[in-house]
């Protein structure tokens, strides 16, 4: 099993290139399928994919976002102190692994970006203090994060969470939304998610048991080191506590009018939770500007995926796919293919935002064929999203950051995450589908 981890490790970090490659090669397959498939000449297809890649301006802020203000809170003093203290509580490797993997899992569902900067900071913390080898704990880490898009900020279940949103492919093919009642907060997506990740901490487990004397091979030396702050402004903190005060105001009318969660909510709440932990204007607004850089992937990949949605959607390109889906699809197994789809799109484009431009319109138009449940279907894009990128860690960037280890000491331990959660996920969606 190992030597199979380290082959397959070696074979991904030699063969796939830049997501920004593939960003770039998909938007000219899309265009060159369109261009052969629909009745539309170049220039009609050229206007399709300006729109989209225009139209799709608003979602790339709310993602960037999204990031920017979960990583500036992981940056703030009390959860620099939260995790001092609980870098002391394991006492051995495999119960490390687990602690790090667990904490890191509730960040992760409450918030990706907090989710990414609590593993790394907390797992170099607690390889530091109690010499255990760094990349185990790294990659139990990011295991963590196999729950981000089954929690409160899924890019799938809070975009088809918001009305209005052009890239809300629920309510433009099915006419409604769906709260996060519906999806977040329903049975059947949190207790695959707890199975996934707990099944994966044991394979994690497994795997460090194996040969722990060899764990620590090409991990690099982590420093703990601390922000220094400048002396906070009195002025400053003042009128960003007023801001505060603005914001918790809009936020209370926005939920005692009946609206529920969705992606300006959830910007809005962890906006204000890190003006507070922060305490000074100062404070956090150097916190924004450490965290900005790991929103670079996110600036320049989505509105080329726009451009890919809008020849999609305009060209009638996804309504064929769909038709083909829908053709040699059982409806049973409906929601286990779209997973497995949802994992093979998710190597090339490896964000759930920019997955579900993609593959959004086409699992919507097709669950409508088959007269299946489109928000288990949307949640099923969203498993498969989240299951890959144990395979593919354009998302683990700014935690390999801060513990300063390689993509590849990452992945030959992820790898294992990667088999056993997209065990647990797959035949969850064939228990759906059998049950419909």
């Amino acid at each position: 099993m190992r030597g199979l981890v380290f082959r397959m490790a070696g074979f991904l970090e030699r063969r796939f290139p830049d997501p920004y490659v593939f960003a770039l090669a998909l938007s000219l397959v899309a265009f060159g399928l369109a261009w052969v498939f629909t009745p539309h000449d170049a220039l009609d297809l050229a206007a399709f994919w300006a729109r989209g890649f225009s139209g799709i301006f608003t979602f790339t802020t709310q993602m960037a976002l999204i990031l920017v203000t979960g990583y500036a809170l992981a940056l703030s003093p009390p959860v620099d102190r939260l995790l001092n203290r609980l870098a002391d509580r394991p006492r051995s490797l495999p119960g490390a692994v687990w602690f790090v993997g667990l904490i890191s899992g509730v960040a992760s569902w409450l918030q990706w970006g907090l989710g990414l900067v609590v593993a790394g900071l907390l797992a170099t913390r607690v390889a530091r203090r109690r010499g255990f080898p760094l990349a185990p704990l790294v990659a139990a880490g990011y295991t963590g994060f196999l729950v981000w898009h089954s929690g409160l900020s899924g890019s799938i279940p809070l975009t088809i969470a918001t009305r209005g949103l052009p890239q809300n492919e629920l309510e433009r093919v099915f006419g409604r939304v769906a709260p996060i009642r519906e999806t977040v907060f329903a049975w059947w997506n949190l207790l695959p998610a707890v199975l996934a990740l707990v099944a994966s901490l044991a394979g994690l487990v497994w795997l460090v048991q194996q040969a722990p004397g060899r764990e620590d091979d090409g991990a690099a030396p982590v420093l703990e080191g601390k922000e220094t702050w400048p002396p906070a402004s009195l002025a400053g903190s003042v009128l960003q506590l007023l801001l505060v005060a603005v914001r918790l105001l809009f936020l209370y009318g926005h939920f005692t009018s009946g609206k529920g969660l969705d992606l300006n909510g959830v910007i809005l709440i962890f906006l204000l939770l890190g003006m507070l932990a922060h305490g000074s204007a100062e404070r956090y607004a150097r916190a924004v500007g450490k965290a900005t850089p790991s929103v670079a992937g996110i600036l320049l990949q989505f509105p080329l995926y726009g451009g890919i949605q809008g020849l999609l959607i305009h060209s009638g390109l996804g309504s064929m796919i769909a038709r083909g889906v829908a053709e040699i699809t059982p409806p049973a197994l409906f929601y286990s293919v779209q997973f497995l789809l949802a994992g093979v799109v998710n190597l090339f484009v490896p964000s759930g935002g920019g997955q579900w431009v993609v593959q959004g319109p086409v699992a919507m138009e097709a669950a409508r064929r088959l007269g299946v449940d489109p928000v288990v279907s949307a949640m099923a894009v969203a498993w498969g999203d989240a299951w890959t990128n144990m395979l593919q860690p354009f998302w683990a960037l700014p935690l390999l950051g801060i513990a300063g280890l390689s993509a590849r000491r990452l992945v030959s331990h992820t790898f294992v995450s990667f088999l056993t959660a997209g065990a647990v996920w797959l035949l969850w969606c064939v228990f759906l589908g059998a049950g419909r």
